[in-house]
Formats: C-alpha cells, structure tokens, sequence
C-alpha cells in the first residue's frame, strides 16, 4: 500500500509537471515537478547521494537538485537543436548523484518535460535543416540532422521511434545539399 500512494503520487507529480511544461512552465515549475519526483520517490523526501558541486558562478555550489532542475530549465528555453543534450545531461547527473529511485523518478520528469519541448520544435528543426542544406550551409544542415538524431535517442523506445519519416527526412537533406551544391 505505501509503494502504490508512493507511485501514485509520484504519477501525479509529473502530469502536473508536464501541464506546467505545456502552459509555458517557468523555472520555479520546473523545481516543483522536480522536487516532487525526489520527494516521492525517496522516504522522508531525503535524497542521499546528493553531493554538492561547484557550479563556476560567483563560487557558488549547489546541491545535484538544484543542478539538475537548472540544466532542465536551460534546456526547456534552449534552441531545439541544443535541448536534447541537455536534457540528457540532467538524466546523467541524476543517475551518477542520486539513489536509483530518486534518479529513475527525475529521469521520468526531465523525459516528460523534453517531450514536450520536442512537441513543439521538431519541425521547426526538420525545416531549419532543409533550409541550411537548400542554402548550401553543409555543416548547419548536417549539425541540425544530427540534433533530429539526438532526440530519437533520447526520446525513442523500441519499436516505435520518434520521427517516423527520420530516413526519408535525413535523405531529402541530403538531396537539398546535393542539388544546391550543384
């Protein structure tokens, strides 16, 4: 029974945190979904592991918390080709600073809050890079692809990918920069 409140609690954390995402969540939403993934997934809401470490701003140190919610409030207000690595490094730092079930309920929420920046700049990062390829700009075009491909790994399970078309778009780059190299 206390591991089915946990879990539904938890679940509730992070649709909340996903409707604050979805209306424009600002840095204190993002904290407050975090924290109640840590807080739910952990007894007493104390996440050990937590070790502090040096943020190189004014010599100031936070605590792998606070870390993780910055590095995802970057990533929410990141350009959609930058956002992918750095939800990814939020989930890294998390699984190396956190207790497995404090680091698997973070991992959910920073997931459920990149899927909603990559709801909303997916195609805009598919265009940006047929735009870069038929303006002959080669290493855009390919850097912007490359982005398409760190979301398909950050986001996709398996046997059900993230961009279905993914070939099919990397091979009309491709054309694009071939027919405007010519």
């Amino acid at each position: 029974p206390t591991a089915s409140s946990a879990l539904d609690t938890a679940a509730q954390g992070i649709e909340q945190g996903q409707k604050a995402e979805a209306s424009g969540g600002d840095a204190q939403s993002v904290r407050r979904a975090l924290d109640r993934a840590y807080d739910t997934s952990t007894r007493a809401g104390d996440v050990g592991g937590g070790a502090a470490a040096a943020s190189g701003v004014a010599g100031k140190f936070f605590t792998a918390r606070e870390m993780i919610a910055g590095v995802v409030d970057v990533a929410n207000n990141s350009a959609p080709a930058d956002a992918p690595g750095l939800y990814g490094s939020a989930i890294k730092t998390a699984e190396k600073t956190l207790p497995p079930a404090a680091a698997a309920a973070v991992k959910k929420a920073v997931l459920s809050f990149a899927m909603g920046k990559a709801n909303f700049s997916l195609s805009s990062l598919a265009q940006a890079a047929y735009n870069a390829a038929t303006t002959g700009q080669v290493s855009e075009a390919r850097r912007l692809v490359k982005s398409l491909d760190k979301w398909e790994e950050l986001l996709a399970s398996p046997g059900r990918p993230l961009i279905v078309n993914g070939d099919r778009l990397k091979a009309g780059v491709e054309g694009a920069i071939a027919n405007a190299s010519s």
